[in-house]
């Protein structure tokens, strides 16, 4: 067998192998029981239960509704992620007029106060 040939036939069986892992991974985890879901998952399917518990929601009324609160989740989080940035500058700016108050001692402390706890207080603490 010629080089190109068996470097074709271990490339193929490598690609066949990660499509078999990954397509186990997608079906196996969810149901196996190893998957944890997030907070965001359990607060979402507490939202769901609740209005369908509470106002007797039908199949259509609760697949539309979960489309829903899916489609407004993701656009939060696009909002997040637009926003944070501007968030973390106007944060570090604060701390650095703060820091531009104190004296040498004060600014010292103050330094190893963020080091030590870094979620004093929004304003001063360290982002993540």
């Amino acid at each position: 067998m010629s080089r190109w040939k068996t470097t074709a036939a271990v490339m193929s069986i490598f690609a066949i192998g990660i499509a078999f892992g990954l397509a186990l991974a997608l079906w196996w985890v969810p149901q196996s029981g190893i998957y944890e879901p997030t907070v965001r998952d359990i607060l979402t399917q507490r939202i769901h239960a609740r209005m369908a518990n509470r106002l007797d929601l039908s199949a259509a009324q609760e697949q539309a509704i979960s489309g829903i609160i899916e489609e407004t989740r993701s656009q939060l989080q696009q909002i997040g992620n637009e926003t944070r940035p501007r968030i973390r500058h106007t944060l570090r700016a604060a701390r650095a007029k703060i820091r531009a108050q104190l004296n040498a001692a004060q600014q010292a402390k103050f330094d190893a106060m963020l080091k030590t706890n870094p979620r004093f207080h929004p304003l001063i603490g360290v982002e993540e």
